[in-house]
């Protein structure tokens, strides 16, 4: 059912889709065209095709790949390797089964707008979650959605700040070095009180002198180029982690990995900037799995006190780079049910989905099935490249620092002097992205406080001007100021108080990524979409919802776990 219609089913459809709209119509006011407009009017030279597609991938990609993969290698520690491939795999065919179910609901309601409009590119009045929802649900369904949304894409900016916050020590210890030494070196030690203060202040800092006014920009387009420096670091981050796992195994010394091996834990008094002797914390157990507890604490040797005794970063060390206590208790079941709600975060599309396939449709002289089907060859493209992309990370980050990884394997990255300008990169394009991401959750935010009477100013033609979160920053500058500053600043204190990054993405995945990727999409695909008419409709709806039973049993889980180990 969800593949492109023949021409007889279409004739026997009791809903006329677009192509034939086009085909009958005389006149559309929007692009006047006439009766005669043919199938080739319709398409563009091959070569433009080509690229638009391209961009379609590159978009989809960017909008995936990010801060979520960074927990990914963190799975491979927590359950068994076959069990993590397994859980990336299923994870990556659901959400692109349900964001290729989302896209098919919006194509069937937008084609039945601009029927129903006489005006082609009417259909834009459906391209979010909000008007979809209002359209299967009506308003308060609408209004729930958004609501739901806010609260994802709040996660998300906690998750990017907690990233900043984990980076913050690590960035101080180099400014510190460059100021007082003339040269960046991780191994500067700093006094305790001089850190701790440094760090506030940076981070803080940082977020009120840059971060915030960026937030506060109508117009965000000029950050999008950051989109793909991001996307290019973390392509990079994959590659030196896939080399130096290989190198690590090259170069191991059985009695260097013996004396060496640092412990990771809360009893350790580890220095974070000290670089460890070459094998030492690359080592990975003899066979991922299922982390005991005492081999977690007794495998490893700790530092004498020589070493560490005077240490002032140890307190900081210890805080940031003691492993998880998800890693070493609750049952397999727990665990799996952790690392899937990890999976989700970092798979998820559907935010983006929609208006990408807007900018595809260009001017909307091309049907609307036709863009569909190029769109969903996008989406099975971007799901296949990043299960392989995870499980290429995942093995190899696993591989490479094995029970020691952090749920942020950036921590893990710091104590290797190679890798300074890398994640220099990755901790400004943190900062410089973040707008692209908190501005959205702002405008959703502006449009719920505007709603009065669950009234859907979305899909209601007639409402364009007093309430739409589009005209808001512009007509009321100070409630921008102040929306801005509390939800940045609420971002800001719940980063601060999280312990670890991977609860985070956990929570978030277990829990809003679960509505917005999973639920919400198969409710609204159920509700709009004719799929009643055939077997095979039917068994893909059967199957879509088997997906959401076990996405939201593995997110309660997730949550309960997450919840009680702390």
């Amino acid at each position: 059912m969800l593949s492109t219609m023949t021409p007889d089913l279409r004739a026997s459809s009791p809903i006329p889709t677009l192509g034939s709209y086009v085909q009958t119509l005389s006149h559309v006011q929007h692009h006047h065209l006439s009766s005669t407009f043919t199938r080739t009017q319709v398409h563009e030279p091959k070569q433009r095709v080509s690229l638009s597609d391209f961009h379609v991938f590159m978009g989809l990609l960017m909008s995936v790949v990010g801060a979520g993969m960074l927990s990914v290698p963190y799975t491979f520690v927590i359950v068994p390797t076959a069990q993590a491939v397994i859980g990336i795999v299923v994870v990556g065919i659901s959400m692109g089964a349900t964001a290729n179910a989302l896209l098919h609901a919006h194509v069937q309601v937008a084609s039945e707008e601009e029927l129903r409009m006489r005006h082609v590119g009417a259909g834009k009045r459906v391209a979010s979650f909000q008007s979809l929802a209002a359209k299967a649900g009506g308003n308060v369904f609408g209004y729930i959605v958004s609501a739901v949304t806010a609260l994802g894409i709040f996660g998300g900016c906690v998750g990017c700040i907690r990233i900043v916050r984990d980076m913050t020590p690590f960035m101080v210890v180099l400014m510190y070095s460059l100021i007082n030494n003339g040269s960046v070196d991780i191994h500067t030690a700093i006094p305790a009180s001089d850190q701790k203060a440094a760090e506030q202040i940076l981070l803080w800092g940082l977020f009120a002198v840059v971060v915030f006014p960026l937030c506060l920009l109508k117009n965000l387009s000029a950050l999008k180029i950051t989109n793909y420096l991001g996307f290019l670091f973390s392509i990079y981050l994959v590659i030196v982690i896939t080399y130096r796992s290989t190198q690590s195994v090259q170069q191991h010394d059985p009695e260097d990995v013996h004396n060496d091996t640092i412990a990771l834990n809360a009893t350790t008094t580890a220095n974070a900037f000290v670089v460890p002797p070459r094998g030492s914390v690359r080592e990975a157990p003899p066979a991922i799995g299922f982390v005991h507890s005492t081999a977690s604490f007794t495998r490893r040797r700790l530092r004498s006190e020589h070493d560490t005794a005077q240490d002032p970063l140890e307190a900081p060390a210890m805080e940031r780079e003691a492993p998880s206590p998800s890693a070493s208790h609750g049952s397999l079941f727990s665990r799996f049910a952790q690392s899937v709600s990890i999976y989700n975060f970092a798979f998820m599309m559907h935010l983006n989905l929609l208006p990408i396939f807007i900018q595809l449709r260009g001017s909307f002289d091309r049907p609307m099935t036709e863009t569909r089907m190029r769109m969903t060859k996008g989406i099975i493209v971007v799901t296949l490249f990043c299960i392989a992309l995870y499980l290429v990370f995942g093995l190899c980050g696993a591989k490479l620092y094995g029970e020691s990884i952090n749920g942020n394997v950036l921590l893990n990255l710091e104590n290797d002097s190679a890798m300074k300008i890398p994640l220099v990169a990755v901790y400004l394009t943190v900062i410089v992205t973040f707008p692209l991401l908190f501005h959205p959750m702002r405008s959703v935010v502006e449009e719920l406080l505007q709603q009065r009477n669950q009234v859907d100013t979305i899909t209601n033609a007639r409402s364009t001007t007093a309430t739409t979160a589009v005209a808001l920053p512009s007509r009321f500058p100070k409630q921008r100021v102040v929306l801005t500053t509390a939800l940045l600043g609420a971002a800001l204190l719940v980063a601060t108080h999280v312990p670890r990054i991977e609860i985070v993405f956990a929570l978030v995945g277990a829990t809003t990524c679960t509505t917005i990727c999973f639920v919400f999409p198969v409710v609204i695909f159920t509700r709009v979409y004719p799929w009643q008419k055939n077997a095979r409709g039917r068994a893909q709806v059967a199957a879509l919802w088997l997906i959401v039973a076990f996405e939201v049993v593995m997110g309660g889980a997730a949550v309960i776990f997450v919840l009680t180990s702390r």
